[in-house]
C-alpha cells in the first residue's frame, strides 16, 4: 500500500525544463559631454537640440530673399553663478553677458546656412537656406562674430533666437531642407 500513493504523487507531477540563457548584442550607449570652467552650463536638452521648421510651400519662398514663418527657440545656460573663480589667476571675476557664436556652412552670405546635401535616397530642396536671427534681424553664422551680449542672472538664463527658411534664388525647388550649425558661449 505504502507504493501506491508514491506512484500516484509521481503520475501528476511533472518535471519541468530548464531553459538555456540567450544572449544578444544591445547596441552602444555613446556618453558625450564635457566639464566646463564657466559661470553657467548649457542645458544637455538644449546642446544638439533640434529646431522643427515644418514644411513650407515652395510658393511662399518664390523669389530670393523670400522667408517663412520665424519659428522661436532658445538656448538655455544652466546653473549660472555669476561670481566664478577663474582658475588662471584664481581671482572673482563677476559675468553679467554672454554671446553666442555660431558656425556652419554658409550659402551666399554669411547670414544663411547652407541645408545639407546628403541624404540617403531624399531629394534635396534647392535654392533654399536657413537664417537664425536674433531681434528679427539675420545673425552671422559662419563662426566670425558673436551675437548681441544678453543680459545674465543667477540661476538659470535663456537666450532667445528665431529661424526661417530663405529663398537663396528665385524659384525654390521641393525636398528634404535640413542643416546643422554648432555654436560656443562667450562669457563677459
Amino acid at each position: 500500500m505504502l507504493l501506491l500513493p508514491v506512484l500516484a504523487v509521481s503520475a501528476f507531477s511533472s518535471v519541468a525544463a530548464v531553459p538555456e540563457t540567450i544572449t544578444v548584442d544591445g547596441g552602444n550607449i555613446n556618453f558625450t559631454g564635457s566639464v566646463v570652467n564657466a559661470p553657467c552650463a548649457v542645458d544637455v536638452d538644449h546642446n544638439g537640440k533640434s529646431v522643427m521648421l515644418g514644411q513650407v510651400a515652395t510658393n511662399k519662398l518664390v523669389s530670393k530673399g523670400d522667408t517663412s514663418s520665424v519659428v522661436p527657440f532658445t538656448i538655455k545656460l544652466t546653473g549660472c553663478d555669476l561670481t566664478a573663480e577663474v582658475a588662471e589667476g584664481e581671482e572673482v571675476v563677476n559675468y553679467t553677458k554672454a554671446s553666442i557664436t555660431f558656425n556652419g556652412s554658409t550659402i551666399g552670405d554669411d547670414s544663411t546656412l547652407a541645408l545639407n546635401t546628403s541624404g540617403s535616397g531624399e531629394n534635396l530642396a534647392k535654392n533654399v537656406g536657413i537664417q537664425i536671427l536674433q531681434n528679427s534681424k539675420p545673425i552671422k553664422i559662419d563662426g566670425s562674430t558673436a551675437t548681441g551680449a544678453a543680459s545674465l542672472i543667477s540661476g538659470n538664463n535663456e537666450i532667445p533666437f528665431g529661424a526661417t527658411y530663405v529663398a537663396t534664388a528665385d524659384g525654390a525647388v521641393a525636398g528634404t531642407a535640413n542643416s546643422t550649425v554648432s555654436f560656443r558661449v562667450t562669457y563677459e
